[in-house]
């Protein structure tokens, strides 16, 4: 358990750029969306599988995680800013694709104005533009590049004084004039010994049906990653790296964890769910031969 729990924040950005608060937000709070009977549901809205990763090793070292998933809830700037305010965190992180740059370039000034604690970005972008991103977000103190769950925990650890700053794998921070940047984390050597998503700060979101697939018509939806990275080197895509896969057994345990929360539709999100005939087989053979116990 960590010394001295701290309180962490995660947010996943919206495409709402603005600091307005709405009358809704002011009504309802966060949970505006759910209240709103005509909301624009659009195609499909998944979890912040990323996010939940990310907490993962977080909320077993005792740390207090909140995830925001803006985009689900609809909030803009201004209410995610709320959100920190009553949260109070000690460490804000972002998580962001390169179509949101103005948008958490906006958030990440208010938060610094309003709050000013660490604030650290990572997510594609971030991985791909390490210096760009310093150059013109001026309000950030670290990004993470790669996998940031296996080495948030040190992160932390780091701002505490337990650690040092470059021996944070991922880290690229500010140094004087200089941008530093720390080798990237790799994947363990089992990839089964990588924690479960922690899915508990989201649990509002899933009460209220706001994750779907209009390929589905259950109400009950989530996802699942069964393997990391990807065999192929295109030059279009960021997710290049050593590609590992879980055991069949692992996948199962996932399964059985989501369906006794309720679940009844999961979306996979590997890049080659199929790229291993034999694993595929396995996997499917253990949900059919499992499906009465799940």
């Amino acid at each position: 358990m960590a010394i001295n729990p701290m309180r962490i924040m995660l947010i996943l950005p919206s495409e709402l750029i603005t600091e307005d608060i709405s009358k809704s937000y002011e009504q309802y709070g966060r949970m505006q969306v759910a209240q709103n009977k005509n909301r624009f549901r659009g195609v499909i809205n998944l979890p912040p599988l990323g996010l939940m990763y990310l907490a993962a090793p977080l909320a077993e070292a005792g740390h207090k995680v909140m995830i925001l998933d803006a985009p689900t809830l609809q909030l803009t700037n201004g209410e995610i800013c709320q959100e920190a305010l009553a949260f109070k965190p000690d460490i804000i992180g972002i998580s962001f694709y390169s179509m949101f740059i103005r948008v958490v370039h906006q958030l990440t000034g208010l938060l610094k104005r309003n709050l000013n604690v660490p604030i650290i970005l990572g997510g594609p972008h971030p991985t791909v533009m390490p210096e760009k991103v310093f150059e013109e977000f001026s309000d950030v103190d670290f990004l993470f590049r790669g996998l940031g769950e296996f080495s948030i925990q040190h992160f932390v650890e780091m701002l505490q004084g337990q650690t040092k700053v470059e021996d944070v794998l991922g880290l690229a921070y500010r140094e004087n004039d200089l941008i530093r940047m720390n080798p990237q984390a790799d994947l363990p050597e089992n990839e089964d010994d990588i924690p479960l998503p922690y899915r508990a700060p989201l649990c509002e979101i899933y009460d209220h049906h706001l994750y779907f697939n209009i390929m589905s018509n259950r109400k009950n939806m989530d996802v699942l990653l069964t393997s990391r990275n990807c065999l192929f080197r295109c030059n279009f895509c960021f997710q290049h790296g050593t590609y590992f896969e879980h055991s069949p057994n692992r996948v199962l345990k996932e399964i059985r964890e989501m369906v006794n929360r309720g679940i009844n539709a999961i979306e996979i999100m590997d890049d080659s769910f199929t790229l291993n005939r034999k694993r595929f087989d396995a996997i499917i053979d253990q949900i059919i031969s499992n499906r009465s116990q799940a």
